[in-house]
């Protein structure tokens, strides 16, 4: 029989800015839709108003955008902020050699994750003030 000893190190969380994580894509944009949808759902069971707070902003930031495009003479702060925002994904697309088709589709991405969270997390909001309203009924 093996015994295994767990150290207190072992046991310890591991902060790390440059940790590589890879999984297995969904089949589709609505298979990805789907999961971030629930993302955006958990968000709003588990109550973290962090994340609410910054899919909001980024669900605001797609609403906005497009107006300041199309009235605004100065566009450059909203093309400067959208590439900033796409930047990170940009970088690692460039570390992994991407084919320029995936990298033109990153934007896509980025709004299917974004926009699917924000569906979720109003979903969940929305079942979460249901439920609410029907435990005063039962009073």
């Amino acid at each position: 029989t093996e015994i295994y000893t767990l150290s207190l190190h072992d046991a310890l969380p591991i902060s790390t800015t440059d940790a590589v994580v890879c999984w297995t894509q969904r089949d589709g944009v609505a298979a990805t839709w789907r999961m971030y949808r629930g993302y955006g759902r958990a968000s709003t069971d588990g109550g973290d108003s962090a994340l609410l707070v910054r899919d909001g902003v980024r669900g605001l930031a797609y609403l906005v955008a497009p107006l300041l495009l199309g009235r605004c003479r100065r566009r450059g702060p909203v093309v400067v902020g959208a590439l900033a925002y796409l930047s990170l994904p940009l970088a690692r697309a460039a570390r992994a050699r991407a084919p320029l088709a995936a990298v033109a589709l990153l934007p896509v991405a980025m709004a299917v994750k974004d926009l699917g969270k924000l569906a979720g997390a109003a979903q969940g909001g929305y079942r979460a003030a249901r439920a609410r309203g029907n435990d005063r009924g039962s009073r």
